[in-house]
């Protein structure tokens, strides 16, 4: 695949004696050669933008769509279930406290890890 940008895609910043690498790194199969033979990886500066630099390569469209999603999805998850971790947090603050006040109290063993067991489903599968 080529390339457009930067030789280099890492600094150390250093003053002297700087040290320059190139760390990333694009790679394809034939059947995307194939596929899309214009696409190119733009290797932009540090807090570049692609501007006009943008490649009309189908894979780099998915990428930024998938971008705005992810940017969409964690405001739905602050917006509405992030409360959720905070209550999971507290509940088991509580029980940790209950298990250390009662170490030898085999109901309340059983109790915590039937709570740790249920939060594990219900993060795991919902409610």
């Amino acid at each position: 695949m080529g390339s457009n940008g930067k030789a280099y895609t890492w600094n150390d910043k250093g003053t002297t004696n700087r040290v320059f690498s190139k760390i990333d790194w694009s790679f394809i199969n034939g059947a995307w050669v194939d596929e899309m033979p214009d696409c190119r990886t733009t290797f932009m500066n540090e807090g570049g933008s692609v501007g006009k630099e943008v490649p009309r390569c189908l894979m780099y469209q998915l990428m930024q769509k998938l971008k705005m999603l992810k940017t969409e999805i964690r405001k739905l998850h602050t917006q509405h279930f992030a409360y959720l971790l905070d209550e999971v947090r507290w509940k088991l603050q509580v029980a940790q406290n209950q298990l250390q006040a009662h170490p030898s109290n085999k109901l309340k063993q059983h109790e915590f890890f039937s709570w740790v067991l249920e939060m594990c489903v219900i993060m795991t599968f919902g409610s």
